[in-house]
Order: C-alpha cells, then structure tokens, then sequence
C-alpha cells in the first residue's frame, strides 16, 4: 500500500524560504505573486533570495495576497524580525470566555441533536449532550480512543480513519472517505502545516489507493452524509462544518464545529426519545 505522503513539501529555511514555499502551494509564479501584490518583479525576487529585507506591511501586504492562515502569517512576521499580528490564546484563557460562552450555547441549543467542536487537527475539544450518546452507541470511548492509539487526545479524523474506528459502522464509508480525505490533504497542504501533514501521512496507510489518489474541486462541499449502522440502529446523518472566519484570535480562527442534522425521520426520533 503506498503511504501518499507528502511530506518534504515545507522547508524551514527562514522568511526567504518560508516566502518561496507559501508561493509554491499556492501554485503561484512569482510574476503572478508580484501582480497582485502590487510589488515589482524584481524586489519579490530580492525578498525571496534575502539580498532585500522586507518591511512589515510587505510581510502583511504579501500574506494577504497569498491567502496565508493566520497562525502562519504570525510565523512568517517572526521570521522576518517583526512582532506577531495576531494573538494565540488557549482555549480555556480567560480571554477566550466570550467565544466559549458562544460555543456552549450553539452546543446547547443543537440538542437533541449532535454537536462538537475541534481545533485545528482535528482533536475534539467541546460536545453537546447528544454527541456523547452517539459516541457511546459505538462502544466504551475509553476503549476505542486506546484500539486505534489516540493517546487520549480524541482526534476525530484518527477515529474515522483508524480500522478500529468508526468506519466499521460506516455504512457508506465509501462515500465519506474520499470526500474526508481530499479535506484532510488539501488543508495540510494549502496551511503548509507539519502536524497535519503527519497526521495525514498517518492516515494513509488506512485510505485504499482509489481514495487517495482521487482529486476534487478546491472548494469542497461542507456537507457530509454519514449512515452508521450499529447495535440494531440505522441512523442516517448530514454533518455540517462550519468555523469563526473572521476572528482575530488564532485558536478562534482555526475551532471548527461540526453539527449534525438527522437525514430521515427514523434518525430523528432515535435522538428525541434516547
């Protein structure tokens, strides 16, 4: 089985380096990148072999044009000397409770239904009444969590990937795969991250070749339908994927809260009555 890593495609050679590996996955010549940032041709090519240090709005200027996350954008204001633009606070940091507030109360009101949030790797950080009993219908978490070598950590792609995951109830798991997958490896790729692509390369192993090695459009659906069938139940789901697109926070930018919405009437009451 071959792994699909793509592994190598980040090299960590300071602002020079990190500049020229932005532009690369975003598929962008550095005329293209010159164009629409506004700056001439010859001054990116001085940026980008250091014989020209750039100013901070160039940083900024430049990681606008190249769509760069923001946590990233941080980095690369680092590595060219300057201070970060955005802050990075821990879920839990007293600054975070307005966003918190908002997450338990989305959570909540999703009830009888499933709800949670992640972070950017996909870990579970918050869930709704409903999501434990779903994931309780699969089995003792403890245990699964410790079948597919989770460490404690949760992490939802590993549990839908993993053999000894959630796939085994998957009734359409042909269907969930590739679209998931094709997720997993165009974030990894497109935010130039080292821990997802680990992950990914991790996950690979688990993905059949025709999964892997299908491509889809940049803009994927954030529509997902699951049917898990389990313990005597079929249940039919849409989970939706939404996030903060516009917060200044970094770990705010980068939760993602999945909701999940019964696809057939027999789903809707088994999350009503249970």
């Amino acid at each position: 089985m071959q792994t699909h890593s793509i592994q190598g495609s980040i090299a960590n050679i300071g602002f020079t380096g990190a500049l020229k590996d932005w532009r690369k996955v975003r598929k962008m010549s550095q005329l293209d990148l010159s164009l629409e940032a506004q700056v001439s041709q010859r001054h990116l090519s001085w940026l980008e072999t250091g014989r020209a240090k750039p100013s901070r709005e160039m940083v900024i200027r430049l990681a606008d044009t190249l769509d760069i996350p923001n946590r990233d954008r941080n980095r690369l204001l680092g590595l060219a000397g300057f201070a970060p633009l955005f802050v990075e606070s821990e879920l839990d940091a007293p600054i975070m409770k307005m966003v918190t507030d908002v997450l338990e109360m989305m959570l909540v009101n999703h009830d009888p239904y499933p709800a949670i949030v992640m972070d950017r790797q996909w870990n579970l950080k918050m869930k709704n009444s409903s999501a434990d009993k779903l994931f309780e219908l699969f089995g003792d978490t403890a245990q699964i969590l410790k079948d597919i070598g989770d460490d404690g950590q949760f992490n939802i792609a590993r549990l839908s990937f993993h053999p000894n995951g959630l796939r085994r109830f998957a009734s359409n798991w042909s269907e969930i795969a590739p679209s998931f997958f094709a997720r997993l490896r165009r974030e990894a790729i497109e935010q130039n991250d080292p821990v997802a692509i680990s992950l990914l390369d991790e996950l690979a192993p688990y993905v059949d070749d025709y999964v892997a090695e299908q491509h889809y459009p940049a803009s994927l659906s954030p529509l997902l339908p699951l049917h898990y069938s389990v313990n005597g139940h079929d249940l039919k789901l849409v989970s939706v994927l939404s996030s903060f697109g516009s917060a200044q926070d970094v770990t705010a930018t980068e939760l993602r809260i999945e909701t999940f919405y019964p696809a057939d009437d027999v789903t809707a009451e088994y999350f009503k009555t249970t």
